[in-house]
């Protein structure tokens, strides 16, 4: 068997984690019925940082826990848990497949915000998927005018 391209190897790693991502929402959805956001973060939250912790290990990294204390660390870890919770709430609120919908919207906004802030040029073959994909997430969410429709899920998973 002839070996992965880095490109090839990039493509499988995130294919398996968009596979690992819709399982967790899959699993976390029927667990809201039973437990807060709270202790479905708590239980997450722990699991994730023991594997971090392994995998940072394994690699000797943990010798550079000083880095830890550089405020943009602190500012992602709060963006995280922001993340995660706004997630949590999504899907205790709203269908699974529309806050899948939703929040896969992110590499879309990856993209744009690497054009707006000048890292990447704005071309037509990269803004023309993004904008097509933003129509296909406003068609998943089907908006209306009237607010009294507004599903909070909704508004956690754009968050």
């Amino acid at each position: 068997m002839r070996s992965l391209s880095p490109n090839q190897r990039g493509i499988a790693c995130m294919v398996g984690a968009m596979a690992l991502y819709v399982l967790n929402d899959a699993l976390v959805k029927p667990t809201t019925r039973q437990f807060g956001p709270g202790q479905i973060l708590a239980v997450r939250g722990f699991f994730a940082t023991m594997m971090v912790a392994g995998i940072a290990h394994g690699a000797g990294q943990l010798r550079n826990w000083r880095l830890l204390r550089q405020p943009m660390v602190g500012a992602r870890s709060g963006l995280e848990v922001t993340t995660a919770a706004s997630s949590v709430a999504a899907l205790a609120l709203a269908p699974l497949a529309t806050v899948t919908a939703i929040m896969m919207v992110a590499p879309l906004l990856i993209v744009m915000s690497a054009v707006l802030m000048g890292w990447e040029q704005a071309r037509a073959h990269r803004i023309a998927p993004v904008l097509l994909g933003f129509v296909g997430v406003l068609l998943v969410i089907k908006p209306t005018a009237s607010l009294g429709d507004f599903n909070w899920g909704l508004g956690f998973a754009l968050a």
